[in-house]
């Protein structure tokens, strides 16, 4: 049952419906508010009516007959949250009439920012923040050297470009932090490229195997890739067609986007012939087409997929060993470059002198040989 509210505890209520909706105190238990303008006489028992002030109305409603557990049968029990406030919005419907009560604020998940970590007080979600905030910056930093030094070199090698587009992902999400959707898609693109960048970083510091397959990477990465949608654009023309006329209907753009990644998926071995069979089983000549199909996306599917694959096998291995040696021996004097000029810019002696005289003369090189012996 509703109970009477005591003078002093009614007066301290009324003054909260003053104050505005962040400053307003958590709901007393046990007590009961309405709207002023409602006519249900289930809630007048206890009623303290507030100013007409548009602030919302705090309540816990508890129904006499069943202490309000949702409500009778029949009744409409809502609740969704006021953007505006932050408050709880409960409804409660009882026959014709509706009465809008506020509950006390919403326990509200608090979106942690880099710019609260020196306001709202520090957690292991802060520190581990400013690890990342610190080693970041680090990064540019080197990274706008080697800008610096290399100039136009930078831009020749396909892991820069992803090092890049995941900088940028990095410094965008920084400025939408507290917009959860659009931090969700940035992350959702730049944790797999990190990933991938991870892959090729593998390859350069690793045995001389992974550096010959990164390196026919880096040479065949935007053929295999352009073969690979050619044959797969072709083949979705196919089944565009098949699928025009069928009984599924009107090809939507739904259906149409499902039809040009479907086969991308078929190269990858999801070749779907069972359904497609029970498709068509009934039109002997689409059916055989569509077995046509499926075929050469079987064939040229995974020759192009494998083409990297196949083609460290059938190429020279001594001629691209040669190659992928100079290529390390190459990046190996490009960090010796960067670090060279690192070293010059803070102050430090140079470790390796700025020029090397080398003779070409056999009598030169043996006289060298013998002091090295001697």
């Amino acid at each position: 049952m509703l109970r009477k509210l005591g003078h002093r505890e009614a007066v301290q209520l009324q003054n909260s419906f003053n104050q505005t909706p962040n400053q307003v105190p958590k709901a007393t238990k046990k007590v009961v508010f309405v709207q002023p303008d409602s006519s249900d006489s289930t809630w007048t028992n206890g009623e303290v009516k507030p100013k007409t002030s548009g602030l919302p109305i705090r309540a816990i409603p508890r129904s006499p007959e069943s202490g309000f557990d949702g409500g009778d049968d029949g009744d409409i029990y809502h609740e969704e949250r006021v953007q505006s406030t932050g408050w709880i919005q409960k409804r409660y419907a009882n026959g014709h009439q509706v009465s809008i009560f506020y509950l006390r604020k919403a326990e509200q998940t608090e979106v942690l920012t880099f710019p609260s970590c020196f306001t709202n007080g520090h957690s292991w979600e802060c520190v581990f923040g400013l690890i990342c905030a610190f080693s970041f910056s680090f990064l540019l930093l080197e990274e706008s050297f080697q800008l610096y030094v290399f100039r136009r070199r930078y831009f020749k090698r396909f892991d820069t470009w992803l090092r890049m587009v995941i900088f940028i992902l990095v410094i965008v999400g920084f400025f939408f932090q507290r917009n959860l959707a659009v931090l969700r898609f940035l992350a959702a693109i730049g944790v797999p490229c990190a990933w991938i960048h991870l892959v090729f970083l593998s390859g350069f510091h690793g045995a001389t195997i992974s550096i010959m397959f990164i390196h026919i990477m880096h040479k065949r990465f935007l053929g295999g890739i352009l073969l690979t949608l050619t044959v797969a654009t072709g083949c979705a023309a196919g089944f565009l067609i098949i699928a025009h006329n069928t009984a599924s209907g009107v090809v939507d753009s739904r259906t149409l986007v499902k039809i040009l990644f479907r086969p991308l998926l078929m190269i990858l071995g999801e070749y779907e012939f069972i359904d497609t069979y029970e498709t068509f089983e009934d039109d002997l000549p689409t059916l055989i087409y569509s077995t046509v199909l499926l075929l050469c996306i079987a064939i040229v599917g995974s020759l192009v997929l494998v083409n990297l694959l196949l083609a460290l096998i059938l190429s020279d291995i001594m001629d691209l060993y040669n190659i992928c040696h100079s290529k390390n021996l190459f990046r190996q004097a490009r960090q010796v470059v960067f670090y060279e000029k690192l070293a010059k810019t803070f102050g430090v002696k140079m470790v390796v002198p700025d020029r090397v005289r080398i003779c070409a003369h056999k009598s030169c090189r043996l006289k060298v040989f013998i002091q090295c012996c001697s």
